[in-house]
């Protein structure tokens, strides 16, 4: 699972980001998205090290970063970073957050007894597999867990829709350009180490 992950990921930010626009006129929604590669980030690390004839220090293995353990460290890394570049600390964890809550319900749904989420606490497995991953597209999907989400993301988006009658798709598509531009922006500036523009 990959590309699911991004479609359920991103049905979820429809939703928060109406909340959070509506409570406190920001939308850092977009981390949710972000955020829900996280727990696989090992596969992604691995398939580099691969790449370059590298190796791990240590061994890790993939799920080990499927718990609340990694949940709240890559929340609060990610928190405090962001808020030192003037993102609200709650907001980005908050959100990170739920990117991790939404990759650990994803793989609960569609595998039997992956992982233990709520290791150090408990080594029990959890799973349901509802929804089997079948078939596979181009090695980025599975075929049914990605139609769920394709139309979950349709009902986020008809809410969002209902409920904020300002929300358009076209808008929303150009709130990541301009997304694409801030982290752009931020990029450079950290690259330079001239913090001080940020201030």
């Amino acid at each position: 699972m990959f590309l699911e992950h991004l479609i359920y990921s991103a049905a979820i930010a429809l939703v928060v980001g109406m909340i959070f626009m509506h409570y406190t006129g920001r939308n850092p929604s977009w981390l949710i998205i972000v955020m829900t590669i996280f727990p696989d980030i090992d596969l992604v690390i691995s398939r580099i090290m691969t790449a370059c004839n590298l190796s791990y220090p240590v061994i890790i293995n993939h799920g080990d970063f499927h718990n609340l353990i990694s949940l709240m460290f890559f929340s609060l890394v990610a928190a405090l970073i962001l808020s030192r570049y003037g993102m609200k600390f709650t907001d980005v964890f908050i959100c990170s957050a739920i990117g991790f809550i939404a990759h650990f319900l994803e793989d609960w749904f569609v595998y039997l007894d992956c992982y233990s989420f709520f290791y150090p606490w408990s080594l029990r497995v959890y799973g349901l597999a509802i929804i089997p991953e079948t078939g596979d597209l181009l090695g980025l999907a599975g075929v049914r867990v990605l139609l769920f989400g394709v139309v979950l993301l349709a009902l986020a988006v008809g809410v969002r829709m209902y409920f904020d009658g300002k929300w358009t798709i076209q808008s929303h598509i150009m709130s990541y350009f301009d997304v694409g531009r801030s982290v752009k922006y931020y990029a450079e500036v950290l690259l330079s180490g001239n913090s001080e523009k940020l201030e």
